[in-house]
């Protein structure tokens, strides 16, 4: 069927004048040195032209614009590199540092070990041509109180946002809030279609978020994410009713069935070591938005 190519006839050679489409554009074989003249022109003859009344050209003369095609591979070099650097500097057996893209976050349980990071990063990283944005980093700390007595009293918790994620310093639990998974709407032409998605959507992330596994969090942590994941679907379905409720009607099996579906897969994953109603959450959430 000519779905792949569809739109790129000009491009293909039809046979024997059946639907079927052989591309023939050629292969293009790319040697070393075109790689490194398409880098050496990545970064040094980058320009961003401004459309003003004078149509402004600026160029760049070290590093490359953001946006521009190479910028990610090139950052993802730097910051790998960085990443090792960070890495051998770390002398305490309980460090631990993680990048998602260009932002960076450090463990440890040593004070004296976050304190030479934050002086690492008051000033330009050398050899890496790295300045760390001071306004957007922070430090936390969780210990013992150190007031008078020296009674050794417990801090509470604290609590540190990292890429949307909620991370306990006391006990490294893992959470995400509802909104955080993304609740947009779906634009399906039925309940029964909708609810399909959003099983499909459930499945995916408990099964590749590693907030679920028991082997990162423990049972408590997961209890609240899971719930947390129930929320965000019930959040999607609310969002997606008034778009199905005018081609469809909500039947209550309907309902009951994605319900069911929704614990047998905690079931599945977990068992008896979790308490998780799935049902009751939902059923919840239905309730006060006044759809059932």
């Amino acid at each position: 069927m000519p779905t792949l190519l569809a739109g790129h006839h000009a491009n293909c050679a039809k046979a024997n004048d059946k639907p079927v489409y052989v591309n023939t554009n050629k292969t293009v074989k790319v040697s070393r040195d075109d790689v490194f003249r398409l880098v050496e022109a990545q970064l040094q003859h980058t320009a961003l032209y401004q459309q003003t009344r004078q149509g402004n050209t600026h160029y760049r003369k070290d590093g490359l614009y953001q946006g521009f095609p190479l910028s990610a591979t090139f950052c993802n070099i730097v910051y790998d590199d960085l990443l090792k650097y960070f890495e051998s500097l770390a002398t305490c057996e309980f460090t631990k540092i993680f990048r998602l893209a260009d932002d960076f976050l450090v463990l440890s349980t040593s004070q004296d070990e976050i304190t030479k990071f934050r002086k690492l990063i008051a000033r330009r990283i050398e050899p890496f041509g790295v300045s760390v944005n001071r306004q957007k980093t922070a430090v936390y700390h969780c210990g013992e109180s150190s007031g008078s007595g020296g009674s050794g009293e417990k801090q509470d918790d604290v609590i540190v946002e990292f890429l949307g994620y909620e991370i306990s310093l006391r006990t490294l639990g893992i959470f995400k809030d509802e909104t955080k998974f993304g609740i947009a709407s779906v634009n399906a032409s039925s309940f029964k279609m909708l609810f399909d998605e959003l099983l499909r959507v459930f499945k995916w992330r408990i099964s590749t978020f590693s907030i679920f596994d028991l082997k990162y969090n423990d049972s408590e942590v997961v209890k609240r994410n899971v719930n947390s994941l129930v929320n965000s679907i019930g959040l999607k379905f609310v969002n997606s009713f008034k778009i199905v409720n005018k081609k469809d009607k909500l039947s209550d099996d309907c309902l009951a069935k994605f319900i069911s579906s929704l614990d047998e897969v905690v079931f599945d994953k977990y068992g008896s070591l979790t308490d998780i109603p799935p049902k009751a959450i939902f059923q919840k959430m239905m309730h006060n938005k006044g759809l059932i």
